[in-house]
Order: structure tokens, then C-alpha cells, then sequence
């Protein structure tokens, strides 16, 4: 997460887009911190499948969704995103 925001966003939001993220991140954590004995106590042995669940749908939401940022400027970062967001 931490890399991920520093590479996709453009410097003029980079802080506040960082910030926004993280707050999102605790949020979720927190999220998953209290409503993790309720689903243990009703899935038993089965209390992960939410969770595998969820992790194969933002996995393939992060394959389709999040472009490659390794050796590129955030230039062409922004472009991408621009021709992604066009189509």
C-alpha cells in the first residue's frame, strides 16, 4: 500500500491521496478486527472463506484495475491512468 501510493498518484495530491489511504487502511483493519468474532462464532471452522474470498476479488480487481509502475515516470504513470480512464 505504501509504495503503491507513492508510485500512482501525481505529486500534487501525493500527500493528501497518501493520507486518504492510509485512513482507509486502518478503517478496514479496524473493520475486520471487530467483526471477526461475530463471523468466527457463525462459520466455525469456516471463518477464513469470507476472507479468502475477498482476497481473490480484489486480487483480480488490483490485476485489471492497478497499471505497472516499475521503471516508469510518474508522467507516464498519469498517462496510462488518463487512457484507461478514455476507454
Amino acid at each position: 500500500v505504501w509504495v503503491m501510493t507513492a508510485d500512482i498518484f501525481p505529486d500534487s495530491i501525493r500527500a493528501s491521496a497518501s493520507s486518504l489511504c492510509i485512513g482507509i487502511n486502518w478503517l478496514c483493519n479496524l473493520i475486520v478486527g471487530v467483526s471477526y468474532p461475530y463471523i468466527s462464532d457463525a462459520l466455525d471452522d469456516y471463518a477464513y472463506v469470507p476472507f479468502v474470498v475477498l482476497l481473490a476479488l480484489f486480487y483480480l480487481l488490483a490485476l485489471k484495475m492497478v497499471p505497472e509502475t516499475s521503471g516508469k515516470s510518474a508522467e507516464e504513470i498519469q498517462a496510462e491512468y488518463d487512457s484507461r480512464r478514455e476507454q
